[in-house]
C-alpha cells in the first residue's frame, strides 16, 4: 500500500479533557452544578482500507482467548456506564457540558495503491448545555430543566485526488521511495455541499414529581442539503465498492477449523 498513515491527527492536540467535581455544600453561594466537563478534540484523519482492516482482524484471530476477554470487559464497561447514566438521571445530577470536537475526516481510496478517493469531512461538533430553574410551590423546590444543544456544522463529501510527493531522506517511508501527502486536492466540485444541523434536547431532571414538562423534549433543524452527483462520482464510488471493499479477502482467509470426530472404546475394539 502507498497509504502508510492510516490514522493521524491534524494539529498539535489530539484530546483535552477537564473534569471538575464541585462540593455543593461549600460552593452553594456561587455554584449549583455537581460537575463541569470540558472536552476539546482535534481532527483525526482516517484512511479506510479494507485490506488493512482485514489484516488486523486476521492477526487478532490468533488471540481468541484475549478477544473473548476484551468482549467481556467491553460488555461489563457498557453495563457500568449504563448504570451510571441511570443513577445520574435519577438523582438529577447537574453536569455542565462544553464539548467541542473537530469531527474526523475519513478518506476512502479506490484501493491501497490508488490516489483517487472519496473524502468524508464530518465538520465540527459542539455540545453545550444550560440549566433552567422553574419556580414551583412544591416542597422539593424549583424544578430543573437541562437544555442541551448539539450542533454539527459543515459536514461535506467530495471526490478528491490525494497528493503524491517524492520522499526525502528525512521522511523515508518503508513502503517505498514514494510518499503520500494528505493535503487533499478536490476533484471538481463537492458531492455534498457543506451541511449543518442542530438538535435541541430538553431533559426534565425533576420528572419524579414535576409533571408540567415532559421527561424529554427533542427538536431539530436541518438546513438545505445540496447534492451534486455526476457520472465520474458514480464511477469512483463503484470502483471503491469493487476494489477497496474486497481487497484482502483472498490474502487473509481465515483458516478452516478442523473438527475432531469423537472416538469411543467400542470403535477401537472394532478396529482391532
Amino acid at each position: 500500500t502507498i497509504h502508510s498513515k492510516i490514522l493521524s491527527i491534524i494539529g498539535d492536540d489530539a484530546l483535552q479533557v477537564q473534569v471538575i467535581l464541585f462540593d455543593l455544600d461549600a460552593t452553594s453561594d456561587y455554584n449549583s452544578d455537581n460537575m463541569r466537563i470540558e472536552v476539546v478534540m482535534g481532527c483525526a484523519r482516517i484512511v479506510f482500507l479494507n485490506w488493512f482492516v482485514t489484516s488486523v482482524l486476521a492477526f487478532l484471530d490468533n488471540f481468541q482467548a484475549a478477544q473473548q476477554r476484551i468482549k467481556d470487559a467491553s460488555a461489563a464497561a457498557a453495563e457500568a456506564a449504563k448504570n451510571n447514566v441511570v443513577e445520574a438521571y435519577t438523582q438529577a445530577t447537574r453536569m455542565k457540558l462544553n464539548i467541542k470536537v473537530k469531527a474526523p475526516i475519513i478518506i476512502i481510496p479506490v484501493d491501497s495503491r490508488s490516489l483517487k478517493a472519496v473524502a468524508m469531512d464530518f465538520g465540527h461538533l459542539s455540545i453545550t448545555n444550560n440549566f433552567r430553574d422553574i419556580p414551583t410551590e412544591n416542597q422539593h423546590g424549583p424544578a430543573v430543566i437541562d437544555e442541551m444543544k448539539i450542533e454539527l456544522k459543515d459536514m461535506k463529501l467530495a471526490k478528491v485526488e490525494v497528493s503524491h510527493v517524492e520522499s526525502s531522506a528525512e521522511s523515508f517511508s518503508r513502503y517505498g521511495s514514494e510518499d503520500v501527502s494528505y493535503g487533499l486536492v478536490p476533484d471538481q466540485g463537492a458531492v455534498l455541499s457543506p451541511t449543518s444541523f442542530t438538535l435541541i434536547m430538553k431533559r426534565n431532571l425533576s420528572s419524579g414529581w414535576y409533571r408540567d414538562h415532559p421527561d424529554m423534549d427533542i427538536s431539530g433543524r436541518l438546513k438545505a442539503v445540496e447534492l451534486n452527483f455526476i457520472a465520474t462520482d458514480y464511477s469512483v464510488i463503484m470502483q471503491i465498492l469493487s476494489k477497496n471493499m474486497t481487497e484482502g479477502q483472498d490474502e487473509f482467509k481465515k483458516p478452516a477449523k478442523i473438527e475432531k470426530s469423537p472416538t469411543s472404546p467400542q470403535g477401537r475394539d472394532n478396529l482391532g
